[in-house]
């Protein structure tokens, strides 16, 4: 429970990868019930908005607590990524991906296996420790296509050098190896503004997003800083197509 600030935010969502035949999807429904009542999709807000209080977990005993109240799971270890998007000597965002068998399937050589990526937003805490103040949790099932498709992907991101990461507060830095084919957008909570400078999460933002930067700082002060707000309105105007291309990078 350390591991999290006081005031951390933990959101979860499932969605299944793919479109149509492709698409794939839980076989037990039981399941996947289970995941989809605290989904929040930025994409689907009207159908959750109202129960907003339910499904967005504040403060380290509730994220613990509904971690812990998650269906059973065995992790794939050695199938793990880690993706650095941003750092700095105040702020770090990076994303653990990976496969994973749940419910009954744990603990067997069950094919069936599933998708997760943990995006996680941390900060110092001092004596060499760090503290999530943010962490966004995404599942997806997975058809053996998609699974031999990440096995693919994992293989050449070990065979590709990466680069070290240099912290500095000036010129935070950005790893270009993306997590293979899932979304990913992540959004400082409101309560992460008194640690970091708005500078700094203009930056995140303006990175995540792929905004300009005086795009990205409108869209931050058009809603007060409050990340989740304003991400979730992006996700909106750009799967509208209201955001004019020059908009972005």
């Amino acid at each position: 429970m350390a591991a999290y600030d006081d005031q951390a935010l933990f959101t979860l969502t499932i969605e299944p990868i793919g479109e149509g035949s492709e698409r794939a999807m839980y076989s037990d429904s039981a399941m996947f019930k289970e995941y989809r009542q605290d989904s929040h999709n930025v994409l689907m807000m009207d159908k959750w908005e109202r129960y907003r209080a339910k499904i967005v977990q504040k403060g380290s005993l509730n994220v613990v607590s509904r971690l812990c109240r998650l269906p059973k799971t065995e992790h794939l270890k050695d199938t793990f990524l880690v993706d650095v998007s941003f750092a700095s000597d105040n702020l770090m965002c990076f994303t653990l991906q990976g496969l994973f068998r749940d419910g009954d399937n744990a603990g067997t050589n069950s094919e069936e296996l599933r998708f997760f990526a943990r995006t996680f937003l941390v900060v110092p805490r001092g004596e060499g420790k760090i503290a999530v103040v943010n962490e966004q949790l995404y599942i997806s099932a997975l058809t053996a296509g998609h699974a031999k498709l990440y096995y693919v992907q994992l293989n050449k991101s070990l065979q590709t050098p990466q680069e070290p990461v240099a912290l500095s507060s000036a010129n935070p830095a950005v790893i270009n190896q993306q997590p293979p084919q899932m979304p990913n957008l992540s959004m400082a909570p409101p309560a992460a503004a008194a640690a970091v400078s708005r500078e700094q999460l203009l930056a995140q933002f303006s990175q995540e997003s792929g905004l300009k930067p005086e795009w990205a700082e409108k869209c931050l002060a058009d809603h007060d800083y409050n990340y989740e707000r304003a991400g979730s309105v992006f996700m909106e105007l750009k799967r509208m197509g209201k955001i004019p291309q020059e908009a972005f990078h």
